[in-house]
């Protein structure tokens, strides 16, 4: 749905809270519960429905039909892929001491590397709700730990050369660990005020002439945006291969959106006790992107970190 005035954190909570209200069940710590309002068969007066009559004119109706034929066309061009990896969630992951959502957005770096060699720009989203006023900000998956862990979980991918020694299961699960580390640690600095997106995304408006006091939609003028904000490595740094979120909430079995650039992908992922259901979403005119191919990316990531968490994590 169309949120640009309000984050989904709060849809969330408030449908959450409804969720448990019908469930019958006592909601979570910090949850209010729903008032008691009287039932009545009908209701006085005018205070019931009624039926509202629109006057639309042709020249609308062909507008409408025309935005109708451009709705259909883009839906038509987008790749949907679920996949619903019920090889462990939530539970599991905690039972090897880390974090879920941090998992999954490595999970999403190894995917993408498996695929493309290389790591892609990542955007997932977070709340700043701690500030007056505070909307989102963006956790920056995409960096150089997770990039020498991906390496070393596919090192049996590439070809060897004489004298290559392959890593050990300590040894990747010591690169693991500092993944995730930084993960954690720029998840934090998103979540504090301490992400760099928002702060770009304001100087370039205020160097194009939009301040606070300029009228709504204002855009100002392109011409004045400093250059760097054009070029390389700006400009692929804000170009996101990945577009993920999570929306983890007991009620919700699927959760998905489009992607954001015209070969990246729009990644919507819950985290359940026992179960990771995942969507992924492309354009169908890319050449670059799949939907299928990077879902069973991300099904045999999910594995290939099991198989280097199990038992040795267990242990420490």
């Amino acid at each position: 749905f169309e949120h640009s005035y309000a984050d989904g954190l709060a849809w969330n909570r408030w449908l959450s809270e409804v969720w448990y209200h019908m469930q019958g069940i006592s909601a979570p710590e910090g949850y209010s519960p729903l008032p008691t309002l009287p039932e009545v068969a009908e209701l006085p007066g005018s205070s019931g429905p009624r039926l509202l009559d629109f006057n639309v004119p042709e020249l609308l109706h062909v507008n409408m039909r025309k935005a109708k034929a451009a709705a259909q066309q883009l839906i038509g061009s987008n790749h949907t892929k679920m996949l619903k990896f019920a090889g462990f969630g939530k539970e599991q992951i905690k039972r090897w001491g880390m974090s879920p959502d941090g998992f999954v957005q490595l999970t999403l770096q190894l995917a993408h590397y498996r695929m493309y060699q290389k790591l892609g720009a990542t955007y997932e989203s977070c709340s700043t709700r701690a500030f007056f006023h505070g909307r989102t900000e963006c956790i920056r998956s995409a960096h150089w730990e997770a990039l020498e862990m991906a390496k070393a979980l596919c090192q049996d991918t590439v070809a060897v050369r004489p004298g290559f020694t392959p890593l050990s299961k300590s040894q990747k699960l010591s690169l693991i660990n500092s993944a995730m580390a930084k993960q954690l640690q720029v998840s934090r600095d998103a979540t504090t005020g301490q992400g760099v997106d928002r702060h770009l995304m304001a100087l370039g408006k205020v160097a194009q002439g939009v301040t606070p006091l300029s009228a709504a939609l204002s855009v100002g003028d392109p011409e004045k945006l400093p250059a760097f904000m054009s070029e390389e490595p700006f400009s692929s740094s804000a170009t996101w291969a990945l577009s993920t979120s999570n929306v983890t909430t007991p009620w919700n079995v699927i959760f998905n959106f489009g992607p954001v650039s015209d070969d990246g992908y729009g990644v919507g992922y819950l985290i359940h006790d026992h179960e990771i259901p995942v969507n992924i979403t492309s354009w169908k005119p890319s050449k670059v992107s799949d939907s299928d191919l990077m879902a069973d990316s991300i099904e045999a990531s999910l594995t290939m970190l099991q198989e280097t968490l199990d038992g040795v994590a267990d242990a420490k």
